[in-house]
This record gives C-alpha cells, structure tokens and sequence, in this order.
C-alpha cells in the first residue's frame, strides 16, 4: 500500500481537528434551562447532524444522574452514559477536560452550570460561548449583570444569549441593549424529542 506523503498526512490531521467544535453553556441562575438545552443540542448535533458528540457536565448539580435513570442508554459506564453517536459524562472535573478533547468527538457540548467562577476560563475557551436566562425582568436582571462581567473577559469569539420564550419586542431589546446575538429559545415538550421548531432553532444557533 502507498503511504501518504507526510505534508498530506499533516494537512489532514489539521483538517481534522478543525472540523471539531466546542459549545459552552451557562446560565444565570438555577432553572435557566442549561441542562435541558444542553441535552436537546446533543441530541441534534448526534441524531440529526450524525455528529460524534460528547455532552459534558461540568457542575456540581448532578442532573447527569437524573438523565441517566430517566431514559434508557444503549450503553452505560460508570462515569458516562451513550446512545448511538451521544456519550454524556457525569460530574467531569476540570482537570479531566483534556481527555475528552483527546477523543474523536466532533462536537463537545459543556454544561457549566451556573458558577461562572468555577468555570470561567474553559467557558471562555469555547467556540461558542452561550448564556442561558429566564423571561422575567428579574431574571433578565441577573444576566446584564452577567453580561457586565462577560464582557471584561477575554477570549476568542463573542457571546451568544437565549432567553426561554421570550418575544421578539424583549429579544430586540436585549440585542440593543447587550450589543450580542439574542435568540428565544422555542418551547420543548421533551429534549430527546426535536420538533421542527427546535431543529430550525438550532440550525440558526450555530449559523450565528
């Protein structure tokens, strides 16, 4: 067999690891729906994009669990779970965030909870760096003054913000007012179930 010349071998090495990306998600406060989108966004990344995708829980809130005992798993370890093109990784330490990227994902989904101190410089690493909120003036309070913080930090690329059925007079707004991507993120029955609704939502996620 003819071996590839090593110029070749090198170009599609860095071709592959640019088809690899990383989406980081955080939300403003408990119930801001980060684990419920998170989830959603693997199963269309895995089943409909047929992306090789790892869903990555970052935080001490162990949902991860909670997932695992509510659906059934073609494959279960003891720290991940897996169907078809999907593994999620329960209460991943910072430290092991290496070895994930060190596997053949093509898409790797960071769930950050909400502890931006903890979490703030893989968040910031991201491809794309998403913030999550509820609908609610307070709620919408609490990520301005996120977004304050945000702001002031460095890294690659700029924020994404989704706002949980939020109208479009509130998502103008926001965009005015943040000067970022605000997108309304459509109601959801079920995050293992993708609606035509939601899979357009997401088609437009990761155009922006």
């Amino acid at each position: 067999m003819r071996h590839k010349p090593m110029l070749l071998s090198k170009l599609a090495a860095r071709s592959n690891m640019a088809a690899r990306f990383s989406i980081g998600l955080l939300g403003t406060h408990h119930g801001s729906g980060v684990t419920y989108t998170g989830l959603m966004l693997a199963f269309y990344l895995g089943e409909e994009m047929g992306k090789r995708t790892a869903f990555i829980e970052c935080n001490r809130h162990q949902d991860m669990r909670l997932i695992e005992e509510a659906y059934e798993w073609t494959s279960s370890e003891k720290n991940s779970f897996s169907f078809r093109n999907i593994t999620c990784y329960k209460e991943l330490a910072m430290e092991q965030i290496p070895l994930i990227y060190a596997e053949e994902y093509e898409a790797l989904i960071f769930d950050f909870g909400i502890d931006l101190s903890f979490s703030i410089n893989e968040f910031l690493r991201c491809d794309k760096r998403v913030v999550l909120a509820g609908r609610t003036e307070w709620e919408l309070a609490r990520l301005k003054s996120l977004h304050e913080r945000l702001k002031h930090a460095s890294g690659k690329g700029s924020l994404i913000y989704l706002i949980r059925q939020a109208d479009n007079k509130t998502i103008q707004r926001l965009s005015g007012e943040l000067g970022c991507t605000v997108m309304s993120i459509p109601f959801a029955a079920d995050p293992v179930a993708l609606t035509r609704n939601i899979i357009r939502f997401f088609e437009a996620l990761l155009c922006c």
